[in-house]
C-alpha cells in the first residue's frame, strides 16, 4: 500500500494540516441545521486525523464523522478502513453509511465534490454538487444543485426546510428500496 512509503511523524503531519481551512460558511450551515433539529453527519473517504483536527480548531463538536483511520508509528503510517463494505470503489463507502443510518421516511441530503461521493448520491434525495461530483451528476442524469461553498448550500437548503416539504428523488428511493430488499 502507498502509505507504507510515507515517512512522517504525527507532529509534522499536524503542522501541515494546520495550513488547511474549512469552508467558512460551514458553521452557519451547521447552526441552521441544529436550530431546526436536522442531523448532520460527516462522511469522508479521507482520514480521521485531519478531520478531527479541522473540526476541533474550528470549535465544531457533536457532529458524528465516519472516515478512514490513520496510525502513526515512529515516522511510518498505517491506514485502516474501519467501515469497509461490499463497495469495491471506496475505503469508506458513503452509500453504505446512508443505507445503514437512514430510515424510509428520512429526506437524505448529500453535499459533495469528489469521486467518493458517487455512491452516496445514488441514495440521496437532495444532492449538492461541485467539481468532479458535478460532472458525474451531469453525465449520469443525477438531479443536483450546484454550489461553490456552504453559503450556497445554506441558501437553497433553507428554502427547502422553510417550504416544509420536498419531493423525494424517485430514482434514489428505488435504489434504497432495492438495496434494502437485496439484504
Amino acid at each position: 500500500m502507498e502509505a507504507s512509503f510515507v515517512n512522517v511523524t504525527k507532529p509534522d503531519a499536524l503542522e501541515y494540516i494546520r495550513t488547511f481551512e474549512i469552508d467558512r460558511s460551514f458553521n452557519d450551515f451547521l447552526s441552521f441545521c441544529r436550530q431546526n433539529k436536522i442531523e448532520v453527519t460527516i462522511l469522508s473517504d479521507g482520514l480521521d486525523f485531519y478531520i478531527e483536527e479541522l473540526l476541533a480548531r474550528n470549535g465544531i463538536t457533536g457532529v458524528p464523522s465516519y472516515s478512514n483511520h490513520i496510525n502513526f508509528d515512529h515516522g511510518k503510517i498505517e491506514v485502516e478502513f474501519p467501515f469497509e463494505s461490499d463497495c469495491e470503489k471506496c475505503g469508506n463507502c458513503k452509500g453504505a453509511h446512508i443505507l445503514t443510518k437512514s430510515g424510509a421516511d428520512d429526506l437524505i441530503v448529500h453535499v459533495g465534490n469528489g469521486y467518493s461521493d458517487r455512491c452516496g448520491v445514488q441514495y440521496a434525495d437532495v444532492v449538492f454538487a461541485k467539481d468532479d461530483l458535478l460532472k458525474y451528476c451531469e453525465e449520469n442524469n443525477v438531479t443536483y444543485f450546484r454550489f461553490n461553498d456552504f453559503s450556497d448550500v445554506l441558501t437553497k437548503f433553507r428554502k427547502i426546510v422553510e417550504a416544509g416539504h420536498y419531493r423525494k428523488r424517485h430514482r434514489a428511493e428505488l435504489r434504497r428500496r432495492e438495496a434494502y430488499l437485496g439484504e
